[in-house]
């Protein structure tokens, strides 16, 4: 699923100058269904070539109180 920058879930941000995602409160089974479990990917092209970069996120459990 592809997901445009201004359409990215409430838990989820992009920092001011573009460059990082930020996910706040992960949840490996959160309370409406969803889950945070999911494949980063990143294609940047130019007319000099292009890059790809991709990573997962894996939310191991909840956080201790």
């Amino acid at each position: 699923m592809r997901v445009a920058a201004n359409k990215l879930p409430d838990r989820m941000r992009l920092a001011n100058d573009g460059t990082e995602l930020i996910l706040s409160e992960a949840c490996k089974e959160c309370a409406d269904g969803s889950s945070d479990l999911q494949v980063i990917q990143c294609n940047a092209s130019n007319v000099h070539g292009y890059t790809f970069g991709d990573g997962y996120i894996n939310v191991l459990g909840k956080k201790d109180t």
